[in-house]
């Protein structure tokens, strides 16, 4: 394309040619190996060309921006677009047409060979972004001191750990992970295994910290873990990843890999196949909810913070999305699972969280489990479910139906009016937050308007059926 208008360029005697890179030709980031060497390319070509023009009237141009809110942002895993830009302010597509638009317009003499543009909040070689940071967590409405970001890097104290656990030789490289962990991919002679750090500093800029320490979600991710691979001795059709090793010292565990591909994928794609993963998941949950976990004080102690930072996160903020005339009974609803302990809960069931390949179904992640109700868990999963369902015309009755048998028979309970009314009121909560929770995009920003009005429609319809 240079070429062709070069030509034409060099041949009307006048004209510039902007290109478009990134200052990740010219810094360094994690994860970003292929982007950063393609932009490096693209730098190094608009100098070749600029060269093969000299002598020309023809300008060229390469114009470098950093972070933009763009699409390749949005399609890489990990934060949402409201995470990944919280507390500063990127660069927006149209700073950089008017940079362009000034760069054409300057006087036929002069050549802008390159220009960087940046966010005020962001420096080359500098890692991470400055955000705005407010006086008091809203979470935890107490002053708190800014953390500093933390490096994306491998640490040498799990290069250390991965020596010790699996043998050489080794290739290290990091995976996707939380704000507030490293995940590091080990490949060995054994085969693929995972460490993943829990830190209490972000990963990207500075954010309020969390409810509980990076100790605690640690504590309470391994003895999770290890109650969900009892769950799955007694439910084998849904596998957990084996946990090769837990070192509190480092706030780290060591796990094998998961197989399968995300359910997430399926979910908002073609929707084929689901129906048999729901089955499993569903059945795998009636043997986790079953079983007792121990130390309860100390383990009620370190998931209790977090579980109601969530419940604030996913039930309390949506009341003003609702009828004023339910809210005194969606705050009742709210106090009263707080107070809820009897059932040990995976609390972040999702279908990222849950793998499926060729039949076989896989569960993970487990860093925010806490005691509270197991129907909890089910509408968790469930309200993907019913997105799914609305999304293709098709009334979700019959499935929240179906899961709910199902789980009843798992658990070799009886149907009880009190616990169904639990699970839609959970569920009418959790399809309501997949809509306009800070997560919605992952959720639905798949569907148009007219779908999320009805996810909308339906969410509030079921809350006005069962609050009381």
């Amino acid at each position: 394309m240079v070429r062709d208008f070069a030509g034409v360029l060099v041949r009307r005697g006048a004209g510039t040619i902007v290109v478009l890179g990134s200052v990740a030709a010219q810094d360094a980031a994690p994860l970003m190996a292929a982007y950063a060497a393609s932009r490096a390319c693209v730098q190094q070509l608009v100098h070749c060309v600029r060269s093969d023009l000299h002598g020309s009237v023809v300008r060229v141009t390469c114009v470098q921006p950093g972070t933009t809110r763009t699409g390749l942002l949005d399609d890489q895993p990990g934060l949402s677009a409201d995470e990944r830009f919280a507390g500063f302010t990127p660069l927006e597509a149209a700073d950089l047409a008017k940079t362009i638009c000034w760069i054409h317009q300057q006087p036929a003499h002069v050549n802008v060979q390159e220009m960087t543009l940046f966010p005020v909040a962001q420096s080359l070689y500098v890692r991470g972004v400055h955000c705005r940071v407010p006086e008091t967590c809203a979470l935890t409405a107490v002053p708190w001191k800014k953390a500093k970001p933390m490096t994306l890097m491998i640490d040498h104290e799990m290069e250390a750990v991965a020596r010790q656990l699996w043998p050489s030789p080794q290739r290290l490289q990091l995976a996707t992970g939380g704000l507030f962990n490293r995940v590091v991919q080990v490949q060995s002679p054994v085969g693929t295994t995972y460490l993943k750090r829990f830190t209490d500093a972000a990963s990207s800029g500075d954010f309020p910290p969390l409810p509980t320490s990076a100790s605690q979600r640690c504590l309470v991710a391994s003895n999770w873990h290890e109650l969900a691979l009892r769950a799955s001795a007694r439910e084998p059709r849904a596998a957990v990843p084996s946990l090769v090793a837990v070192q509190t010292a480092l706030d780290l565990v060591a796990m094998e890999e998961a197989q399968g591909e995300p359910l997430y994928d399926a979910l908002v794609g073609d929707g084929l196949g689901v129906g048999a993963t729901l089955q499993t998941v569903t059945a795998w949950l009636g043997a986790l909810h079953s079983l007792p976990l121990e130390p309860r004080p100390l383990l009620w102690a370190a998931s209790g913070p977090f579980k109601a930072f969530k419940i604030d996160l996913q039930y309390t903020r949506m009341l003003p999305e609702i009828p004023q005339a339910l809210h005194a009974a969606g705050e009742r609803f709210v106090a009263d699972y707080l107070q809820r302990s009897e059932e040990p809960v995976h609390g972040d069931l999702n279908s990222r969280n849950i793998l499926s390949a060729e039949g076989a179904v896989s569960v993970i992640d487990f860093e925010q489990g806490h005691f509270g109700e197991g129907v909890y868990d089910l509408a968790y999963l469930l309200s993907e479910y019913v997105i799914r369902d609305l999304r293709f015309g098709v009334g979700p009755e019959a499935t929240i139906t179906a899961a709910w048998e199902g789980y009843c028979q798992a658990r070799d309970r009886h149907a009880n009016a009190e616990t169904w009314r639990r699970l839609r009121l959970h569920l009418g909560f959790q399809t309501l937050y997949r809509l306009v929770g800070p997560s919605r995009k992952v959720w639905t920003g798949h569907l148009d308007d007219v779908m999320k009005d009805a996810v909308r429609r339906w969410s509030t319809a079921e809350l006005s059926a069962w609050l009381q």
